[in-house]
């Protein structure tokens, strides 16, 4: 087990590594620092973030930095899946290495997965409020895909030059998501595989949003806006899940007692 923990958390530290290095390396039409600023900037944090969890990881020892680091790699491989996505399939030649690189990132969720598969076994049946609430943020994400994203016109679905291969995608995203939470819901699995894909999720509808900050939040349209708090609803739903599991979970019983030997 300590193996296997140990080559998830090296998974990880190469997805960090290799996501800190895409936000210089041109993606397409630059690099994602000088592309939008508020978005390489947000991912630098969420990159740095990361890394300072999967130490926290390596000194204290706990699954909780494994599952914040994956969580918080996750929203950054979410980021970096939005342009390669509207790509697909045919105009993939126009993406340069930064866009590659990105989505090498997601080895660092699948790193804190990896780390994390021994020990992620429900102990403790989730909150009924916190599936409710996830899977409501799940909704508003697909009613999303639909409406205007911005001023402009167009909408998640017809986003692209390519047909629907974001929403598709993104649709993919929130089924994984939705069987991921009843599995936890129903015992089947343990929470964190809900956790780190709603965090990819999350990231994913993040990319529209983060662009526009903050100056342009204005110009973001109705799509942008409910694929955005449906994320956030999302995170604060799988999380509920988490947190209330772990409380309701019984300690673990002590060891008995030896009889005292008869006199």
């Amino acid at each position: 087990m300590e193996g296997q923990v140990s080559l998830g958390r090296g998974i990880a530290a190469v997805g960090i590594v290799l996501g800190l290095i895409a936000i210089w390396v041109d993606f397409g039409p630059a690099s994602y620092w000088s592309f939008d600023g508020s978005l390489g900037g947000l991912l630098l944090i969420l990159e740095l973030l990361a890394l300072l969890a999967l130490a926290g990881a390596y000194t204290d020892g706990s699954r909780n930095y494994d599952i914040a680091y994956g969580a918080i790699g996750g929203v950054g491989f979410g980021l970096y899946l939005f342009y390669p996505a509207l790509a697909a399939f045919e105009d993939w030649g126009q993406l340069d290495a930064g866009a590659w690189l990105g989505l090498c990132s997601a080895l660092t969720f699948i790193g804190a997965s990896i780390a994390t598969w021994p020990s992620d076994r429900p102990a403790w049946r989730p909150s009924a409020l916190g599936t409710v609430v996830a899977l409501a943020g799940l909704a508003l994400v697909v009613a999303g895909i639909f409406p205007n994203i911005g001023e402009g016109g167009g909408s998640y679905w017809d986003a692209g030059s390519n047909g629907h291969s974001f929403a598709i995608v993104l649709i993919a995203l929130v089924v994984l998501e939705a069987l991921s939470i009843l599995a936890a819901w129903s015992m089947a699995s343990g929470m964190d595989s809900a956790v780190l894909l709603g965090a990819v999720t999350f990231g994913a509808v993040l990319a529209i949003p983060a662009r526009a900050a903050f100056d342009q939040f204005g110009q973001l349209g109705a799509g942008a806006w409910l694929a955005g708090i449906g994320g956030i609803v999302l995170i604060v739903g799988v999380l509920i899940m988490r947190q209330m599991a772990d409380e309701g979970a019984p300690a673990p019983s002590a060891p008995p007692q030896p009889t005292p030997p008869a006199a």
